[in-house]
This record gives structure tokens, C-alpha cells and sequence, in this order.
């Protein structure tokens, strides 16, 4: 694997994988990282819970924690209209009171994505092993079902190399379609990943994402830090205030590594 820069850009690189699973490539990048305005597009009217917003038939949002619907909040503000696509790759990040780590948002045109495949891919969490980089575990806890389900709980941990393993337990809900997209979005069962042996790697102390998929377009996002408590200081740094220096490339492999996968 190869990531330009200097040696410590590349190992705080590396340090992301942990809550993205993924590696860094190379994009061009539009927005307030690109262009220093800190100021994301006009905010919705109406939060994303109310249901004259969401598809009836299959939307879980009425049971998801606080977590998501404010992350869901922040990313629908910046989200371009489903089925107007996107002409360039767009990041933004945010801060979030009290949080070490910063929000982030990666938005990109994919010609020819299936929507609907793209998450089916999403939900397949068993499959993740072997096509998602650094993922050592990704395992489902009940038996693998013919078809992806609507809800799936997983424990995943993942090598971060040159810094640790981290793990925890993680919640992947099938949402159905919020304002014309296609979304999944992800939540940390904290009960679970502190029971975890931490001998076999840091545990999450916050973890939440969504995935949304339109007709040509694709969103990434998500918020998470590890416990302080499982790591030496340079391991914290490198998983937090350092992580920020490749989200944009890592959010990038990761909306490209997912939807090749979904065109299988």
C-alpha cells in the first residue's frame, strides 16, 4: 500500500482506517476543506424525522438513537437534491461540542450506481473481510442470511498498522428512502464494545455513519473516537486530532471501494 507524504502523514493516515475500514487514494475535493469557507449550505426547514419526508413503507428512523438523527440533520443540509447529481466531489467537515474528532461528509458522483445494490453491499457485513482493507474481523453475530437484512448487529475490528487494533460492536440499520436516497446509516452499541477484551485492540467510545445512494451520486459519512483509556498518547493523537489529515482521501476509498463492490 502506498500513501505519499512525509513518513508521519502516512502513519497518521493509517490512523483513520480505524473507523473507516478503509485506504487513502486521491481526489479532487470542492467545499468548505478545499476552500476555507466554514459555512455549509442552507439547513433544511424540516427536521429529517418528519414523515411527510420519509418513504412509509420502509424507514427506520422513528427507533434510531439521538446520534443519528443529528449526524442525519447535519448531512441532509449539504446533500445536493436526489437525482440532481454531483459535477465534483464534495468534502465538509464540522466540529461537534465536546467531541475529540470532527464530523465528516464525503459526496461524489458515481455514474451508474444502483441505489439499491450499493446498499444491499452496505448490509452484507460478512462479505467485508478481504474487500474492505484492514478489516481482521466483520462478523455478524447471528448466521449469515440469504439476503442482506433490514438490521444486523457485528462486531468488526480492525488493524491499524504501526499504531493498533480497534474494535467494537456496531448496529447497521437499513433505513428504506429519505428524500429520494437510498440510506443506511450505523450506530455503536457501548454496553458491547466495553465488554470487549481489550488485549485484542482499543475499543470505540463513539462510532455513528450513514451511507446514501442516489442515481449517480453517493454520500458518506460519519463521527467516531476511540477510549482514551486503551491508548498511549501517541496512539490518541494519531486516531484523533491526526486522523483529520487524510478524511477526505479516506471517505473518497471508501465510497469507491463500496460501489465497485455493489456493480458485482
Amino acid at each position: 500500500m502506498a500513501i505519499s507524504g512525509t513518513p508521519n502523514r502516512r502513519l497518521l493516515g493509517l490512523a483513520l482506517l480505524v473507523v473507516l475500514t478503509l485506504v487513502p487514494g486521491s481526489w479532487q475535493w470542492t467545499g468548505p476543506w478545499a476552500s476555507g469557507d466554514p459555512q455549509p449550505p442552507p439547513r433544511p426547514q424540516r427536521p429529517i424525522g418528519d414523515a411527510a419526508e420519509r418513504a412509509p413503507a420502509r424507514s427506520s428512523l422513528d427507533d434510531a438513537p439521538a446520534e443519528v438523527i443529528t449526524l442525519l440533520d447535519e448531512v441532509l443540509a449539504r446533500m445536493p437534491p436526489a437525482g440532481s447529481g454531483v459535477a465534483e466531489s464534495q468534502f465538509y467537515h464540522w466540529t461537534v461540542p465536546g467531541a475529540p474528532t470532527q464530523a465528516a461528509l464525503g459526496i461524489k458522483g458515481v455514474p451508474g450506481v444502483d441505489p439499491d445494490a450499493l446498499i444491499r453491499r452496505v448490509m452484507e457485513v460478512d462479505g467485508y473481510e478481504g474487500r474492505l482493507a484492514h478489516v481482521l474481523v466483520n462478523e455478524s453475530r447471528s448466521a449469515p442470511a440469504e439476503d442482506p437484512p433490514d438490521r444486523v448487529v457485528f462486531t468488526q475490528r480492525i488493524n491499524v498498522p504501526g499504531i493498533t487494533q480497534v474494535q467494537h460492536e456496531l448496529e447497521l440499520v437499513d433505513a428504506g428512502t429519505i428524500r429520494g436516497y437510498r440510506v443506511a446509516y450505523w450506530f455503536l452499541l457501548p454496553e458491547d464494545t466495553a465488554a470487549l477484551d481489550p488485549s485484542f485492540g482499543a475499543r470505540s467510545e463513539a462510532n455513528v455513519g450513514v451511507w446514501l445512494a442516489a442515481p449517480g451520486v453517493v454520500g458518506y459519512a460519519f463521527h467516531s473516537w476511540p477510549r482514551r483509556d486503551d491508548l498511549n498518547r501517541f496512539q490518541w493523537f494519531s486516531l484523533t486530532t491526526g486522523a483529520a489529515v487524510v478524511a477526505r482521501q479516506i471517505v473518497e476509498r471508501n465510497i469507491d471501494d463500496m460501489a465497485n463492490w455493489a456493480r458485482q
